[in-house]
């Protein structure tokens, strides 16, 4: 291998780490080992000196501690074409339920493992994030049914209900919300007299997409609905009020004493 071969299989192993479930990243492990047995000179030097310089963390827990190997478990499933038994933690009631799936695919999307199956108890395809599926297990069960293509499945899944937002941002800013967006339900964008105007079919709450918009506030302006402004303006108050506290400037730094 070349010296920049092996620095990829560096980068790739710290990735396998942090972001593949236990059993798969022990796979990758082994297979590292036995890479690095067969490495000599130079490039073995090479890699020594540049792996403890390497450091990635997610932005979540992405596997939950009673199912630390859901990624082999549902690819394993997908292979097999086999049922699995799956305890999983809705969001936001927190309610575990049971039931039995047929895994169609995995992806990372917005820092998180996701997959989509058909759900024997809702009797329809469903998206599942790993981090919270509290219990996973094979079954002998055959799948009952041909699936489609995971990307067919995910294109179904696009917001055509929910509630309609609609932002005009600075043109220049929208990049900043590139990775974002689509999560909060994006539908559309397009130029307005110099302005990106974003419209949104969110499934999410107007409150925690107020918190999501504040971020960039500075350079957007809600458009509608009503209901959204007046939850930003709430925020604001309370923003206010906190900074107002007794207390609330304790410790802050002036900028003039900073060099």
């Amino acid at each position: 291998f070349t010296r920049e071969e092996a620095s990829s299989f560096i980068a790739a192993e710290k990735l396998m780490e942090r972001f593949m479930d236990k059993s798969m990243g022990a796979h990758f492990q082994s297979a590292m080992d036995k890479i690095r047995m067969i490495l000599h000179g130079p490039t073995q030097d090479h890699i020594s000196a540049i792996e403890s310089y390497i450091r990635i963390h997610p932005a979540r827990e992405l596997f939950h501690q009673k199912s630390p190997d859901a990624l082999k478990l549902l690819l394993d499933s997908i292979a097999g074409k086999t049922q699995l038994y799956m305890a999983y933690e809705a969001f936001p009631a927190k309610e575990v339920t049971e039931r039995n799936v047929e895994p169609v695919g995995i992806f990372f999307e917005y820092g998180s493992w996701y997959f989509m199956g058909y759900c024997h108890l809702r009797k329809e395809y469903r998206q599942f994030r790993t981090d919270r599926i509290q219990q996973l297990r094979p079954t002998l069960q055959p799948f009952q049914r041909v699936h489609p293509p995971l990307e067919e499945l995910r294109k179904k899944e696009m917001p055509t209900t929910g509630t309609r937002i609609v932002l005009r941002m600075e043109s220049d800013a929208v990049q900043y919300i590139h990775t974002s967006k689509t999560y909060y339900g994006l539908v559309s964008e397009h130029e307005v007299v110099g302005r990106t105007e974003l419209i949104f079919m969110t499934q999410i709450s107007l409150h925690s997409f107020a918190r999501w918009y504040l971020m960039f506030a500075d350079v957007a302006e809600i458009v509608e609905p009503q209901e959204l402004k007046e939850i930003v303006l709430e925020f604001f108050d309370l923003m206010i009020h906190n900074m107002k506290r007794p207390g609330a400037n304790a410790g802050m730094v002036s900028s003039s004493s900073v060099h």
